[in-house]
């Protein structure tokens, strides 16, 4: 499967979100109007998160029930052999490929072990930018199954990114399966201090080479931080 070019936050209220994300990441953000959403809502805004004069992800308010947090999109070439592959590894389509006006043609996804995520051919021809979201992880009651899926899947093509990180969720998660992106940062102290401030529901110290500390904000949405 190729690299991760979209991540997305549902949440049942972005403007809580969007303040927590600015006040303790320094995001900005850019309303546009889009025609669809992964859900199916319809026509509606959508909150665009800037950072260093670039666009990384977006957030969304679903009106259709949907799990709030984050989901992944990956870019590919090919979307009926895409779907295809995941189907043939235990994964089933959540929603049927739908084109949204300007951004390309998407599809919804779900591994066998009930994690989200998206397909994507972008219409756009921008490379997505790097340098904010490191390596992304997921939180799963099945991490060894989860990653033979996606394992599985970035078998298929050539990409140096690797399949994300599996890892139970901590009892304070609020979510037993959920996709987590990680912002990378210079002081991860200064950031846990700054989501203290503004009412996080955990910070939690993940064991690994680099310091990392799971967040969950005030929303209950989860965000992974490492020092580069």
């Amino acid at each position: 499967m190729p690299n991760i070019i979209w991540r997305e936050l549902m949440s049942r209220n972005v403007e809580s979100a969007k303040q927590f994300y600015s006040d303790v990441f320094g995001w900005s953000f850019v309303v546009e109007q889009a025609t669809d959403f992964a859900w199916g809502d319809g026509p509606g805004a959508y909150h665009l998160i800037q950072s260093g004069r670039a666009i990384h992800g977006g957030f969304l308010q679903p009106t259709l029930p949907a799990q709030p947090g984050w989901i992944a999109y990956f870019g590919v070439q090919d979307m009926p052999s895409a779907i295809a592959r995941v189907e043939q590894l235990g994964g089933e389509v959540v929603r049927a490929p739908f084109t949204v006006k300007g951004i390309g043609q998407n599809a919804i996804m779900q591994s066998p072990t009930g994690v989200v995520f998206g397909l994507t051919i972008p219409s756009y021809p921008d490379a997505p930018p790097s340098g904010l979201f490191s390596a992304d992880m997921i939180l799963t009651a099945e991490p060894e199954a989860t990653t033979e899926f996606f394992a599985a899947l970035w078998q298929q093509d050539e990409t140096e990114e690797e399949p994300p990180e599996c890892l139970l969720p901590p009892s304070e998660s609020p979510q037993s399966e959920g996709w987590v992106p990680v912002v990378q940062t210079l002081d991860c102290e200064v950031i846990c201090s700054k989501a203290r401030q503004n009412a996080a529901q955990a910070i939690i110290p993940i064991a690994d080479s680099k310091p990392q500390h799971l967040i969950i904000d005030p929303r209950g949405h989860q965000i992974v931080i490492q020092k580069i």
